[in-house]
């Protein structure tokens, strides 16, 4: 259960640093 838990929020803060970039 804690590795999915920290799996979802790489994906997610990943997700973010993506955005974060494309808005600049």
């Amino acid at each position: 259960m804690l590795i999915t838990v920290f799996r979802y929020i790489k994906r997610l803060h990943r997700n973010f640093k993506g955005a974060a970039d494309r808005v600049g």
